[in-house]
């Protein structure tokens, strides 16, 4: 059985009041290892709370959120800072870095910048792809890499999980559009508490169904430009280099989740315990 025949065409996840472009959901009723399931209401996915209608707001207090993770750069939130939610903190660390350990800032569109720094690109743990000076593939390239990358050596990623170890909850996660950065948070959120490989790329690529009417708008000016989808969507390879990447430096996920967070096989158990059902 595919993910979308067990869990329906918009996943477990839908929150009935949300406008689909705005990408939000709860990570809420994926299976995970032993038949369990991710607890509903405990983490909240969505896009800049600046764009939420104050309908949608209000219906987002209602979840009673406890911390939310702003995952973009300050740039990007100065422009269109976060509305407040009645009893919520508020957390800001980016969510994707460059080779100069700079915010990558997605408010400016910046491709330029990336194009010129996509040579120099050599974080650690990823091998920067064979870039072609001048072409579309060398900011795609780069941006397949800069995902590639973003599970390691994450501050706010390093943030999320010192939030889980202690069973903070619910917590809402956003960037800009509440699909790359977000994508990759939600990634690692399921396969910590132990969901399938197929169920984490589904949802990684659920933005894909959930803001079809944008990707198609900008795919109609762009027939064949992967950078435009990406612009409005996601691309689904470079959900899979994250867990290829993860696997070929790590050998494993547990391995991953130690190296990283400092989660041993018994703090997994302990996460699963608490946000699994």
């Amino acid at each position: 059985m595919t993910p979308e025949e067990k869990y329906g065409r918009l996943g477990p996840g839908r929150i009935e009041g949300f406008a689909l472009r705005n990408n939000v959901r709860d990570l809420g009723g994926y299976e995970v290892t032993g038949g369990r399931h991710i607890r509903r209401g405990a983490f909240i996915r969505t896009t800049a709370l600046g764009l939420l209608t104050p309908g949608e707001l209000m219906m987002l207090g209602r979840l009673a959120p406890v911390v939310c993770l702003d995952l973009r750069s300050a740039g990007e939130a100065e422009s269109l800072p976060d509305p407040e939610v009645d009893g919520m903190a508020y957390v800001r660390i980016g969510g994707m870095w460059d080779a100069r350990g700079r915010e990558v800032d997605f408010s400016t569109g910046d491709i330029d910048r990336f194009k010129e720094e996509a040579a120099a690109h050599a974080a650690p743990s990823v091998k920067p792809s064979k870039l072609t000076p001048g072409s579309e593939d060398v900011a795609s390239d780069f941006m397949h890499d800069m995902y590639a990358s973003m599970a390691f050596d994450n501050p706010a990623f390093q943030q999320l999980f010192a939030w889980m170890a202690e069973g903070v909850a619910p917590i809402v996660l956003h960037c800009s559009a509440g699909k790359d950065r977000t994508g990759v948070a939600a990634m690692l959120i399921m396969l910590a508490l132990g969901a399938s490989e197929e169920d984490v790329l589904f949802e990684y690529a659920l933005t894909n169904t959930y803001r079809a009417r944008a990707i198609e708008r900008i795919q109609r000016q762009n027939p064949d430009s992967a950078l435009a989808t990406l612009a409005e969507g996601v691309l689904p390879q470079f959900g899979q280099a994250v867990l290829e990447t993860i696997k070929d430096l790590c050998g494993s996920y547990d391995a991953y989740f130690e190296a990283e967070y400092g989660l041993d096989a018994d703090a997994l158990l302990a996460l699963r315990q608490a946000y699994t059902a």
